[in-house]
This record gives C-alpha cells, structure tokens and sequence, in this order.
C-alpha cells in the first residue's frame, strides 16, 4: 500500500472511532478491524495491543475507585 492510501486508511479509520459511540455501524466496523488485527497481527504487535488495553482499563478502575 503506498503512503497516500495507507494515510487515507488512517483518516478513515480516525473518522470511524469518533463515529463509533453514536452509530452502531461504525461501532461494528471497529470491533471487527481491531478484532482482525488482534487475530493476525505479529506478536511484538500483539503485546503492545494488550499493554494499551490493559492501561485503559487500569485507569477506568482507578478514575472508578476515585469517584466513588
């Protein structure tokens, strides 16, 4: 993919997860992206895939134990 389409990919990608809360669509697109990419991925991508999900929901937990 040549970097005029990999960039246009990225804006594409960058506009659905902003649609995503609010429209179910999009919502469906990114599960199955990311889930695709979870599948396929190498794994030094892998890891890094689930260090960032494993940090978002540290800090849900935290920002959860601190409001109540």
């Amino acid at each position: 993919m040549d970097d005029a389409k990999s960039l246009a990919f990225v804006a594409d990608f960058e506009k659905r997860i902003r649609q995503a809360p609010t429209d179910k669509t999009q919502e469906a697109f990114v599960r199955e992206l990311v889930a695709d990419i979870a599948q396929d991925c190498p794994i030094p991508v892998l890891t890094q895939l689930a260090t960032c999900i494993l940090n978002l929901r540290k800090s849900e937990l935290k920002a959860a134990g601190e409001w109540n």
